[in-house]
């Protein structure tokens, strides 16, 4: 009788259908510091602090994902936003799992999500900048804006805090900026943006 009855849990559990797995997406806010490098023919730097990034993270599979953002970087001394733009990337986590995956199947629903990951990114961004006055122009009231292109790369972390929310530490540099309005102003970017992200 018990090897009938471990023949049919056997035979149950052989023909029970895999479960369909999906992964939940993220909603991440972050802010940091960084600097702004300018290798346009009218050379410097900057120093940013209090820059905004906002990114919607759509999962593929538990290590890949597409990136959808904005960010914008402050000025706070002059009051302004020099730099913000749309962007758009992925990031491939190599440590762990990125994000909550669900299974259903004919036992139930199981979830599983990592305690921490790393990950590589790669983002491309289209920035508008405003620098204030042109004192190259004959015109007093031209300004200095226009905008260019980057593409940065990027590692980082997230470090699970509950269910739904994870911290996230992020370093960035340009590995390439280009395709400027004006070529003044060719900005790259290095950042350290620490936030919050809200898995759904």
């Amino acid at each position: 009788m018990k090897s009938l009855t471990l023949s049919v849990l056997l035979l149950f559990s052989l023909t029970a259908k895999a479960g369909e797995k999906t992964y939940s997406s993220k909603l991440i806010l972050r802010s940091g510091m960084g600097q702004l490098t300018n290798t346009g023919t009218q050379s410097g730097s900057a120093v940013s602090v209090g820059s905004l990034n906002l990114q919607y993270l759509k999962f593929l599979n538990e290590r890949l994902g597409l990136v959808f953002g904005y960010m914008a970087e402050f000025d706070v001394t002059n009051g302004s936003m020099p730099v913000s733009g749309m962007e758009i990337g992925s990031r491939y986590y190599f440590y762990n799992t990125g994000t909550t995956t669900t299974e259903k199947s004919d036992w139930g629903v199981s979830r599983q999500r990592s305690l921490w990951n790393a990950y590589f990114a790669l983002v491309y961004g289209k920035r508008d900048f405003y620098l204030g006055p042109d004192y190259q122009s004959n015109d007093a009231t031209s300004t200095l804006k226009g905008e260019y292109a980057v593409m940065n790369l990027g590692a980082g972390i997230d470090y699970y805090l509950n269910y739904r929310y994870d911290l996230n530490i992020e370093l960035s540099t340009s590995a390439l900026s280009f395709a400027s309005s004006d070529a003044r102003v060719n900005l790259s970017e290095t950042f350290l943006r620490i936030g919050i992200g809200y898995v759904f």
